[in-house]
């Protein structure tokens, strides 16, 4: 069953947060007492304040302050009544976030978070307590999933919004298991607002990384407007499914269809003929490619490519000392990040990389939907992305 996305008061008893943990008190307040109050917040009342006449300087300020202090107390409301209901989801080799929405322990999450083959996933909570969970639907198109605890609850619960009325400069709260779950640390907090508004997704400048993806983004009546989907070119502007995706895909998501593919992967080929497989050493197996045989990067290691492998979107030379990019494949995660042809790839999710077969190793060990770090040297430039890889298409030559 769907809950009600009509706002209604969270039924469940909220335990207190001991220490309300300090950390993320601490950027909270520096975010809501250090920077300028924005101007849609409408203006000052023209009543007379102590310390000053309406529309006087010290009327102002006494003004602002008493606006930020609200806003604080909103997001350190959200805070208490949503952390129980932040968790961290795994099939016991990779890591995102999920949100319980329901008593019965319904849970939301990006669509690359269960993309693997896993038949059960396990949800951590924040007070160290795990349960089992089985992968329900996938709209990859957008990048919305669903998982069902299959455990007995009643579980700790959020509300979801209906979608409407979120405008460009909300306020918002991000949550989510940033690089994973650390048991004892409580899901960490980000102050951003909204910046665009798509039909299917929300972009807001709330510091996500990696592990958060498939986390809830809270408006300040903590209730669930999006799911972390994809950091953009900075940390801070980050795409959020929209809640609107999930209330209109509910039955088919809580009935366990699976359709589309990851947001920065290219459309399946047209059903024709079966191009030729790259010519042996030409997918980064132990023979040697001629020079001039350029390997797509995203092929397995040996053999044929699995289902589900994951994708960057460049061909490499493996004749190269280097691992230098020749190719960008349009539409791939590659080309959405913005990774161009002669960047040279110094580092791949931690991993030094000195070679192009060396990065077809690396890649070829990931899987689609995994989060990377990858830094290139460009110029005399240093850059570091975060890339969501896309998946293998096993229908066409295996190239993204």
């Amino acid at each position: 069953m769907m809950p009600d996305p009509v706002g209604r008061p969270n039924r469940r008893r909220n335990q207190p947060l001991a220490g309300v943990w300090p950390a993320a008190v601490v950027l909270v307040v520096c975010c809501l007492l250090g920077a300028a109050p924005p101007q849609a917040w409408g203006q000052v009342s023209s009543r007379t304040s102590a310390g000053g006449s309406a529309g006087s300087p010290a009327a102002t300020a006494s003004s602002t302050l008493e606006r930020w202090r609200q806003r604080e107390a909103a997001v350190l409301a959200v805070v208490e009544k949503a952390t129980d209901a932040v968790v961290a989801v795994t099939d016991g080799e990779s890591y995102g976030s999920g949100v319980i929405v329901s008593p019965d322990g319904l849970v939301l999450t990006a669509g690359h978070v269960i993309l693997s083959r896993a038949t059960e996933f396990t949800v951590q909570l924040p007070n160290g307590r795990s349960a089992r969970a089985k992968p329900l639907g996938k709209n990859l198109n957008q990048d919305a999933g669903m998982l069902q605890i299959t455990e007995e609850g009643p579980w700790p619960h959020v509300d979801i919004a209906d979608g409407r009325g979120i405008e460009r400069g909300d306020w918002v709260v991000a949550m989510g298991h940033s690089g994973g779950h650390d048991l004892g640390r409580r899901p960490p907090v980000r102050l951003g607002r909204v910046v665009r508004i798509e039909r299917d997704a929300l972009t807001s400048d709330s510091p996500i990384i990696g592990g958060d993806s498939g986390g809830p983004l809270f408006n300040l009546a903590g209730q669930v407007i999006g799911i972390h989907s994809s950091i953009g070119e900075s940390i801070a502007e980050n795409r959020h499914v929209s809640i609107q995706t999930f209330l209109r895909d509910w039955d088919r998501l809580q009935g366990g269809e699976s359709w589309g593919r990851l947001p920065g992967t290219p459309e399946p080929p047209e059903e024709k003929a079966t191009p030729a497989r790259p010519a042996p050493g030409a997918n980064g197996s132990d023979r040697s490619a001629p020079r001039g045989n350029r390997s797509p990067a995203d092929e397995g290691r040996r053999g044929e490519p699995n289902i589900g492998s994951a994708v960057l979107g460049v061909e490499l030379d493996l004749a190269d000392s280097q691992p230098i990019i020749r190719v960008i494949q349009p539409n791939s995660a590659a080309a959405r990040v913005g990774l161009r042809v002669g960047d040279v790839v110094e580092s791949f999710n931690g991993v030094a990389v000195t070679s192009p077969k060396g990065l077809v190793e690396l890649i070829g060990s990931k899987r689609a939907g995994d989060s990377v770090k990858v830094i290139v040297r460009r110029g005399d430039s240093r850059l570091e992305y975060q890339i969501i890889l896309g998946q293998l298409d096993t229908r066409g030559s295996g190239r993204n």
